[in-house]
């Protein structure tokens, strides 16, 4: 599913001019131009700016878009844009309606490049709140860091959201959150909508510039319009799968008597089984697998966190007093 696009077109000096007479408009000290007329029906912001080049100037006009409400004529919903044929057919009409009175030359939504692109899935739950505080404990993937909008000069002293874990790089952005907590913490929806975002697990890519460019390489495609980022459902689980694998990896969660249980009951050496308690202990200390990865000899431990996975346990453990014993992690949720 997808949640929100960031497009881009050339437009001619006749447009700029054309969005500069419009009402409530603004304008910064570079001469970018900022509305706001399509808001309600899902196309939250427009913005037209020159760019100097060698002989004068050339014009973009760049817009961010919220695909399943431009698909249901503006109206309101918590819901992501699913690709299918029918989603498709009344987004192209409902932009081009929406958009011809301020760019007639530009209605048509495949004709706009993409520069960003949230994919997203939503998995129904009563235990997002578990969900939320196993996955802080869990890794993260390689190359990301944990991105909480505080300054800290050392990673290993970053913590997460209270609703959420968000990791990120100039790629992308990995966001995973209580979709319930975040709508009535910003205030955006009400009543029923807000309702309807009870026992949500939302799952989130932010594709930037870079990551559109890879997954256009692995799309075997040129081209940069929307079109080719509409992919299927199985393709966006692949995806996730990829994160969620880095992020919490693929065995169920335990409570921590339970997993040494298992361990102790397995067909290893006595000497294996005491490394994997170990690396239990560590990690219910440290409440985070990628900060007991640093503190152990990566090398003597590497092994090991993947014997715990072919046993089908999470390092990351539940605590006694949340009265569960065993959780299904989320990468087979999504299966």
């Amino acid at each position: 599913m997808i949640h929100t696009a960031e497009l881009i077109t050339k437009i001619k000096y006749n447009d700029y001019h054309f969005l500069l007479q419009q009402k409530n408009v603004k304008i910064d000290n570079f001469q970018n131009v900022y509305l706001h007329a399509l808001n309600c029906k899902g196309i939250t912001t427009i913005q037209a700016y020159p760019q100097k080049i060698e002989n004068g100037y050339i014009f973009w006009c760049k817009i961010i878009i919220n695909l399943n409400r431009v698909a249901n004529s503006g109206k309101q919903t918590p819901f992501p844009f699913v690709v299918n044929d029918n989603n498709i057919y009344k987004l192209k009409e409902n932009f081009s309606k929406f958009v011809k009175e301020l760019l007639p030359h530009h209605s048509n939504i495949f004709h706009w490049s993409v520069q960003r692109i949230d994919y997203t899935i939503d998995i129904k739950t009563p235990n997002v709140k578990e969900y939320i505080k196993l996955l802080q404990r869990g890794d993260k993937p390689p190359f990301y860091k944990i991105d909480n909008e505080k300054q800290h000069k050392k990673e290993i002293d970053k913590t997460h959201y209270p609703n959420g874990v968000r990791y990120k790089n100039k790629s992308a952005t990995i966001n995973i959150y209580d979709k319930y907590e975040e709508r009535k913490e910003k205030a955006k929806y009400k009543g029923e909508l807000l309702e309807k975002c009870k026992d949500i697990l939302r799952l989130e890519i932010q594709c930037f510039k870079r990551k559109t460019i890879t997954l256009k390489r692995k799309f075997k495609n040129k081209e940069n319009g929307l079109k080719i980022f509409l992919i299927s459902e199985e393709q966006q689980r692949k995806l996730f799968k990829y994160y969620l694998s880095h992020i919490c990896g693929k065995a169920n969660y335990y409570e921590y008597a339970k997993a040494l249980k298992r361990i102790e009951e397995s067909n290893l050496h006595d000497k294996t089984k005491k490394a994997l308690k170990e690396i239990l202990l560590a990690v219910a200390k440290t409440k985070s697998v990628w900060k007991t990865k640093l503190i152990l000899k990566p090398q003597k431990y590497r092994n090991y966190f993947q014997k715990l996975e072919k046993l089908n346990i999470n390092p990351a453990t539940i605590p006694r007093r949340w009265g569960k014993t065993e959780l299904i992690n989320i990468y087979r949720l999504i299966e």
